[in-house]
């Protein structure tokens, strides 16, 4: 348990300190439910997935929008691993 809770504060330190470093946003044409899978094939074999089941229920015609991918993995990572954890 110790070591489960010291890697998630790790986790969120990191975080934090990414959060608050200045990025360059790369916005590019971005598929959203392409990038969802991307992100469900990272997280799925994580061992707090292990009793999760994702549904992918995505919407067929949403149109590209401009974004940086790398950003939205990250934020899509954080909130499936908030999801699964709760």
């Amino acid at each position: 348990m110790i070591m489960s809770e010291t890697t998630r504060c790790k986790r969120i330190v990191a975080d934090l300190l990414n959060f608050a470093r200045q990025q360059e946003v790369l916005a590019q044409a971005t598929d959203v439910n392409a990038l969802l899978d991307e992100v469900i094939e990272i997280v799925a074999p994580l061992p707090e997935f292990n009793q999760v089941q994702i549904k992918r229920f995505y919407a067929t015609d949403l149109p590209e929008i401009q974004a940086d991918s790398e950003q939205l993995k990250q934020v899509f990572v954080n909130l499936l691993k908030n999801a699964a954890e709760a």
